[in-house]
């Protein structure tokens, strides 16, 4: 029987998109407003309602229960010109223009939290890094104090490794605040309790990254912009836009008017027959008659129309310059960790390693010793922040370009 104590297993980047993607107010409102437009497609396409009338005629009495005359009357319009077929176009735009703001919230969604994933695997990482250094300080002094009795080192060097173990000890609150606010953060993007508790965050091995990450190289930065201008959401919601308010456009310039059939039958009170005489007609709305109104209409669709092409333009330019910028900040974040763990870390691993084998041997000083645990420590948290850059800014690659959330973090696991 299993321990009611064992530990959870991992929280992948995948479960914790899938908790989020499935339960986020700001992805279900969305949705909500995505299926409401796609409905009014429906409603822009059917038939107006008919209408039916009753009229009661009266001759020679005020009786308002007594009549001489029935009229019933039915009439419906026909939809004989474009203006139906206008008004299901545009609303079939502006349903494309909202599900493409739902995806742009999903992108937007998702960096959030990949943000905040890798924010706390950072968080616990540089933690993890202090307790690590925490008992080599412990050594360094108990091997400072074994010298200071047989009198080969002052007393200020074991003072010296105490104080550096005390800062250490305030570095530790603050990373422990550090995780406690950014656990709070990914519960926050997952709706789940604000409190509860976080299990290991498990990173993507080097087998199981995104499989078009390898694609993300500022040389392909011409082929990547032209993907994004056709993939972006926000860029294809501002395409609906434009294309909603060309359809708005063409029903504004649709004047001609649909015909209204009518038929009326009429039965006398006191007649022999249920229908005595009936009447068939048709009529027209006149708009000849309010040019005025018709063509601010038109005037307004035009001004809609070319400020939404205006602002496509602009945000083809900004997705562009933004495209370029972020491939940068991605090979830049790659070409740090490379030189981290190929140059520096080794580096500092060394150094703290024959600084500690000095104080060990009594041939080392103790301030070699703190200025290799703080280079030690320097570097493996520019590790592990630059491995957060890597990983924050493929996100927003990928939402630039309008692909689908990465099944695993883009980060690896060291």
């Amino acid at each position: 029987m299993a321990s009611e104590h064992s530990p959870q297993p991992p929280l992948s980047l995948r479960q914790a998109w899938e908790e989020a993607r499935q339960s986020h107010p700001s992805l279900r409102s969305a949705a909500a407003g995505t299926e409401a437009a796609r409905e009014r497609i429906t409603q822009a396409s059917a038939w107006e309602d008919p209408v039916a009338g009753l009229e009661l005629m009266r001759r020679g009495t005020r009786n308002p229960v007594k009549y001489s005359e029935v009229e019933l009357s039915l009439s419906q319009k026909i939809p004989l010109t474009s203006q139906r077929r206008l008004r299901t176009e545009l609303a079939r735009a502006e349903a494309g223009m909202v599900a493409a703001e739902e995806q742009g919230a999903s992108f937007e969604l998702y960096v959030d939290l990949v943000k905040a994933f890798h924010e706390l695997h950072a968080a616990r990482e540089q933690r993890r890094v202090l307790l690590e250094i925490e008992p080599l300080l412990r050594r360094a002094a108990d091997a400072a104090r074994a010298r200071l009795a047989e009198g080969g080192v002052p007393a200020t060097g074991v003072l010296l490794i105490e104080q550096e173990r005390l800062r250490l000890r305030e570095e530790l609150l603050g990373m422990d605040l550090e995780i406690a606010r950014a656990a709070t953060e990914l519960n926050s993007l997952r709706q789940r309790p604000l409190d509860e508790p976080i299990p290991e965050l498990q990173l993507a091995t080097a087998g199981e990254g995104d499989p078009q990450a390898g694609d993300l190289q500022a040389d392909r930065a011409g082929e990547l912009i032209a993907e994004a201008l056709s993939a972006r959401p926000s860029l294809r919601a501002a395409e609906a836009r434009i294309t909603a308010a060309e359809q708005g456009a063409k029903l504004s310039r649709a004047w001609l008017p649909d015909p209204e059939l009518m038929l009326k039958a009429r039965h006398m009170n006191g007649g022999t027959r249920l229908v005595e005489d009936y009447d068939t007609g048709i009529a027209v709305s006149l708009p000849w008659f309010n040019r005025g109104r018709y063509r601010a209409a038109v005037r307004e669709a035009g001004a809609l129309q070319r400020a939404a092409e205006a602002e496509a333009g602009v945000l083809r330019t900004r997705t562009a310059a933004e495209l370029r910028g972020t491939l940068h900040e991605l090979a830049t974040a790659r070409l740090r960790i490379q030189f981290l763990l190929t140059e520096r870390l080794p580096l500092a691993e060394r150094l703290l390693s024959a600084s500690l084998t000095g104080i060990d041997s009594g041939r080392g000083g103790v301030m070699e010793l703190l200025e290799a645990r703080r280079s030690l420590s320097e570097t493996r948290n520019a590790l592990t922040l630059a491995r957060v850059s890597e990983a924050v800014t493929a996100a927003r690659l990928r939402a630039l370009l309008g692909r689908p959330a990465a099944p695993a973090g883009t980060v690896h696991a060291p």
